[in-house]
């Protein structure tokens, strides 16, 4: 036997005794300020940021514009133009693409979104100097992240599609030669 006595755990800490240690609400550090060195590097990015945000709103802007004037400018066009003469696929193609382009600038929208609600974390994590303001801006900045490598798998992945389909129209006729 030993000298020592037997450790008594309750039936929670016995179960748990073969985890990874976790942080203990308890055992965490409570420094709440973020080192200067850490503000001025993102303070150093805000401006540009907030460039990018604001050229990304300005592109959504010409890109709603642009998709107003065709729809309407498609709707407006006569439907057939002469004898044997259909002008309805170009208004409908016209109409299409206006339709195209509203519906890309609502892609252009959000990620400048996210952009600016960075900088403005930015701001205020400067103004602060709180975990808090940081953390808030490093999720705003891993949001427009998220969105833009969905972007580009989706991009992709369509790439892929019209490739595959290519290749299959070019293999059909040139069977049917």
């Amino acid at each position: 036997m030993s000298d020592y006595p037997a450790p008594s755990l309750s039936t929670q800490e016995a179960s748990n005794l073969y985890q990874a240690p976790g942080v203990h609400p308890q055992m965490q550090v409570s420094d709440p300020s973020v080192s200067a060195m850490i503000i001025n590097q993102l303070v150093r990015t805000r401006g540009w940021v907030r460039l990018c945000s604001v050229v990304g709103f300005i592109g959504a802007g010409f890109m709603l514009l642009g998709g107003l004037f065709m729809v309407i400018g498609g709707a407006a066009l006569p439907l057939s133009s002469g004898p044997g003469q259909s002008a309805a696929y170009g208004a409908g193609m016209i109409a299409g693409m206006g339709i195209f382009y509203l519906v890309f600038a609502l892609f252009y929208i959000y990620p400048s979104l996210r952009l600016w609600q960075y900088a403005s974390s930015i701001s205020r994590l400067q103004h602060s100097q709180q975990t808090v303001d940081l953390e808030t801006a490093l999720d705003r900045q891993r949001s427009f992240w998220k969105f833009v490598g969905l972007m580009i798998s989706i991009i992709l992945g369509l790439y892929l599609l019209i490739i595959v389909g290519a290749i299959v129209i070019g293999a059909a006729g040139a069977l049917n030669i």
